[in-house]
């Protein structure tokens, strides 16, 4: 099955292609979990897009909150392979749920490094049970 997006054409994978079927429910991918990878833990959820529009991360952020864990999304240039344009970064700390909440912070122009500065950091504060 093939989904007209902005950004072009994009395959369903199967399992979207039957969630999509189920009526009266909803879904969303999660691009990224970062989890400790000594108790498994998750520690940030990642959205990223390539869209100029805003993106869509209430259930995300409700997500994190559940979890007690923050969410991060990322604006990127869709031709950027080689990771050498900016990108802006969007974090909101758990309890940010409502439709329109704004990010808690806002990252402008950033590097890639950047991006894994922040990714480290918040692994840094993880208060890791050792289970």
């Amino acid at each position: 099955m093939v989904n007209e997006e902005r950004s072009g054409e994009r395959n369903f994978m199967p399992l979207s292609s039957v969630a999509r079927e189920v009526f009266g429910v909803r879904h969303q991918d999660i691009d990224l979990v970062q989890y400790c990878p000594r108790c498994k833990k998750p520690e940030l959820l990642m959205e990223a897009t390539s869209s100029q529009g805003s993106k869509y991360t209430q259930v995300l952020r409700i997500i994190g909150s559940l979890c007690g864990i923050p969410v991060l999304m990322i604006r990127h240039s869709w031709e950027d392979t080689d990771h050498e344009h900016p990108i802006d970064m969007y974090l909101w700390h758990p309890g940010s749920t409502s439709r329109d909440a704004e990010p808690d912070q806002v990252l402008e122009e950033a590097s890639w490094s950047s991006l894994k500065s922040a990714m480290l950091n918040i692994h840094e504060r993880h208060k890791c049970d050792g289970t």
